[in-house]
């Protein structure tokens, strides 16, 4: 396929269990100034995880980007699967797609051959707060990513952790840390364990929080909506999950100390669940210590995506 001559733009691009997030920067490479501001950023919902709907649907995303935009110098993909450093993919249980090198040879034959990046959510999440902006770095961050399932990553002095088989920082499939309810650990996870952190803190535990309340709801965002009515049901899920939700940021914050607590995802976005949550934090650290900063992604829903574009385009500390 003949290579389109590159733009001025890079483009991010997220994919998670339901849908395919872009934004496009109006950067190439070099070093970033200010706050990132994407030029654009569009949603497509996944119509299915069958390749060909895969395809279909990263087809329909560059065709309608490359109008508006042209081709892009470099193209950044963030998957919720492990990625190793030198770029292998691994299994995803809440994504169900084709394997992310192949993935990235969709992505670089509809640019017409960008070179594309491929990294985790959760590690492209974290870089997006720590070197989307030109303020301080923090010593040492971690970032959580609370959407269909539970991702993490952590970061030191500024430099994402990725580890030898991509896995660092990955908690979502841990159990959880002296857990209540012991239904709980009953609760499926696509991993095929059961009690895991990523079935109890992601849209699914969410939604498994609220109908153990005996809230009749049928997704996480009817849970929110019944929530933000007063619904007696909701009032207690919501305090079931932010129990759960302390405890598990507790271990974080016991384990390596850190000066913040980045969190992200779909559920971020959602205030009654992850808003003031240091007081909890600090009630389940060893030693009533105080909690670390915890604070909402600053670029919402489209963190992982910015994270890519970055990576893609070689701004920020790369990760080891």
């Amino acid at each position: 396929m003949r290579r389109q001559k590159a733009g001025n733009t890079t483009w991010g691009f997220d994919l998670g269990g339901s849908k395919l997030a872009a934004v496009v920067l109006p950067i190439r490479a070099g070093v970033l100034r200010d706050v990132v501001e994407p030029v654009a950023q569009r949603l497509w919902p996944l119509p299915g995880r069958s390749p060909h709907d895969l395809r279909a649907c990263i087809d329909e995303a560059v065709v309608t980007l490359r109008a508006a935009h042209g081709a892009p110098a470099a193209v950044g993909l963030a998957v919720a699967a492990a990625v190793t450093p030198a770029g292998r993919v691994g299994a995803s249980p809440n994504l169900g797609a084709p394997a992310g090198d192949l993935l990235a040879r969709w992505l670089t034959e509809a640019t017409a051959g960008a070179t594309v990046r491929v990294v985790n959510d959760g590690n492209a999440f974290l870089h997006a707060e720590l070197h989307g902006t030109s303020g301080p770095i923090p010593g040492c961050a971690v970032g959580v990513v609370l959407g269909t399932g539970v991702g993490g990553a952590l970061a030191f002095a500024g430099r994402v952790r990725t580890g030898p088989h991509g896995l660092a920082g990955e908690w979502g499939h841990l159990p959880p840390p002296r857990e209540a309810d012991p239904d709980a650990l009953g609760v499926p996870c696509g991993c095929g364990r059961s009690g895991c952190i990523d079935a109890l803190l992601g849209g699914r535990g969410w939604l498994w929080a609220a109908r153990a309340r005996g809230l009749a709801v049928d997704s996480p965002e009817a849970a929110v909506g019944a929530l933000r009515h007063g619904h007696a049901a909701a009032l207690a899920a919501r305090a079931d999950y932010r129990d759960r939700l302390a405890r598990a940021f507790a271990l974080w914050a016991d384990l390596l100390d850190p000066d913040c607590i980045f969190v992200g995802g779909g559920l971020a976005s959602v205030p009654e669940l992850v808003a003031d949550l240091g007081p909890l934090v600090a009630a389940f650290r060893y030693g009533g210590r105080s909690a670390p900063r915890v604070e909402v992604g600053r670029f919402g829903p489209a963190g992982p995506a910015i994270g890519a574009a970055l990576i893609a385009a070689g701004i920020g500390a790369a990760s080891d």
